[in-house]
């Protein structure tokens, strides 16, 4: 079993991620002793790995001025780079114990939690936090798993420390989800008055009377299927290379975004 014994502060938000680093990552059993360390002790009873605690140096942390600046690269302990959020890129070793100064816990704590998100006020026009307001994207690594880089790193330190690891096996698995933003495109003769608006204010008046009200006539008539109406073809596909498909219906709502349907429908509740 593996030890690990961390600071009294912020002992909840560490505790949680070494939770989600030691157990849903690695697969091991994992042992938290509180208050018995400034720093993060990780021991085996034999080999210890001693991780320096950068988390924060105040009774808060969720703080704008608390954003990691001056980020260092490193290159030498996997072999992709990562960025060091917080902590220095300082090593020691000796005989079954090793110092490091990256504190991987606050790193992975701060893109897991996304505390950035709740302290940086941007948002757009969905109410959400844009991407480009992100550390991630101003310091150029958006597009790296992070978290995963991190935890790879701490398991190069703990063997190298010593540590024998019986690590989880992961295996990959195909999720196939759907989301039904709009499940009809004739659902009503509305849906058709709203056609045409759209394609006047583009100059496509014609195109209303030549293909959308034919179309909407022989879909009413049960003649041809709603072209939104992929469903069967979804679940054959689904079922042709064996697979489950997910398909996630959304209850009507109260910004113009949402409000498409209710599950109530005759058709959505058919559906």
């Amino acid at each position: 079993m593996i030890k690990v014994l961390i600071p009294s502060q912020f002992s909840k938000e560490i505790s949680y991620v070494l939770q989600v680093v030691f157990e849903e990552y690695l697969g091991l059993a994992l042992e938290i002793r509180e208050g018995e360390s400034s720093h993060y002790v990780i021991t085996d009873g034999k080999n210890h790995l001693k991780i320096e605690n950068h988390f924060s140096s105040g009774k808060e942390y969720l703080r704008e001025d608390n954003i990691p600046k001056n980020i260092e690269w490193n290159t030498n302990l996997i072999d992709d780079a990562f960025p060091i959020l917080y902590g220095r890129n300082v090593f020691s070793k000796e005989v079954n114990n090793i110092s490091c100064g990256i504190d991987f816990f606050a790193c992975a704590f701060f893109m897991l939690s996304r505390w950035e998100e709740y302290v940086v006020k941007e948002r757009d026009v969905h109410n959400r936090f844009p991407a480009e307001s992100s550390l991630a994207y101003k310091e150029g690594f958006l597009h790296l798993p992070i978290v995963n880089q991190y935890v790879k790193a701490l398991v190069t330190l703990l063997e190298e420390a010593g540590f024998e690891l019986d690590l989880k096996k992961n295996r990959f698995q195909l999720i196939n989800t759907h989301d039904v933003d709009i499940p009809y495109k004739w659902k009503s003769l509305k849906k058709l008055g709203g056609r045409l608006k759209y394609l006047f204010n583009h100059g496509r008046t014609s195109e209303w009377f030549l293909k959308e009200v034919p179309d909407y006539v022989l879909c009413k008539l049960k003649i041809r299927k709603d072209p939104f109406d992929q469903f069967d073809r979804l679940m054959e596909s689904s079922d042709e290379v064996g697979v489950k498909s997910y398909f996630f219906f959304m209850d009507y709502g109260f910004t113009p975004f949402d409000k498409n349907y209710r599950i109530t429908d005759r058709m959505v509740s058919a559906l």
